[in-house]
């Protein structure tokens, strides 16, 4: 009966060992999707894309526009208010997740980020030309193999608007629908001080502009013209009474004279 026993024994060792070997197997599958979720998690701050690269992938697929906020997160009081009133907001999630693709382009003072991160988004403040915070620009890319460039259709660009989700999603819903102004931007980052004229916009005006300019022209010579026509209004009442005061007096004085 002895061996019954120790084919017993050599059953359970079997099984331990088939046991031992699956928890391993999903160990290791587990540290390595562990491994894989920390690598997104570097590429994106919740539901906003930190490269630029991943934004232009998410949007030549689902076909929305780059929603890009150009922010101080860790000094900048009125980045860190937008964020509070309106980012974190379920309000605006639900609509960015509808129209836009969101990137994050952060110029922390205190937290330490990539060289890599750095000379991007300097980069990209660069090519927009962004001189405060919050500043945030709505835009299309595409991509051209030949140039070896990004080409930048940027729509308009807003900030911290007073008001909550909604005051802020009816502004931006306004640049959704403002014709495109091109601009280029070179495809790989760059320190801010290498190839800035390629990543300018030209100072030429389009003919929107140009039709701007001219509706507001328009605009202030009607003004201009009102605003002399009361003056001339003004003017002829002053000299009619005037004319009456002066009148008045001469009567007097001939009055006074045949009295005398």
């Amino acid at each position: 009966m002895q061996w019954f026993k120790y084919i017993g024994i050599l059953v359970i060792l079997i099984w331990s060992k088939q046991e031992l070997t699956a928890t391993n197997s999903v160990s290791r599958a587990s540290e390595i999707e562990l491994v894989e979720n920390e690598e997104v998690e570097l590429r994106k701050n919740g539901e906003w894309f930190l490269f630029v690269e991943d934004a232009y992938a998410e949007s030549l697929t689902t076909g929305k526009p780059i929603l890009a906020n150009f922010t101080g997160s860790d000094w900048c009081g009125w980045c860190i208010r937008l964020k509070n009133e309106v980012f974190k907001t379920d309000k605006f999630l639900t609509w960015a997740a509808e129209n836009v693709v969101l990137l994050e382009l952060d110029f922390p003072r205190k937290k330490t980020m990539s060289e890599e991160l750095r000379v991007q988004n300097s980069s990209l403040a660069q090519a927009f030309q962004v001189s405060g915070y919050p500043t945030i620009w709505v835009f299309n890319l595409s991509y051209s193999d030949t140039e070896n460039q990004f080409k930048i259709e940027a729509l308009g660009k807003t900030g911290y608007v007073a008001g909550g989700p909604d005051n802020w999603i009816l502004s931006t819903n306004a640049i959704l629908k403002k014709p495109v102004i091109t601009k280029q931007a070179t495809t790989k980052p760059v320190e801010p001080e290498k190839e800035v004229e390629d990543v300018l916009p030209s100072n030429k005006p389009s003919e929107d502009q140009v039709a701007e300019q001219a509706e507001e022209k328009e605009t202030l010579s009607k003004k201009e013209r009102k605003k002399q026509e009361k003056l001339d209004k003004k003017a002829a009442k002053a000299k009619a009474k005037a004319e009456k005061k002066l009148l008045s007096e001469k009567e007097n004085a001939k009055k006074e004279k045949i009295q005398e």
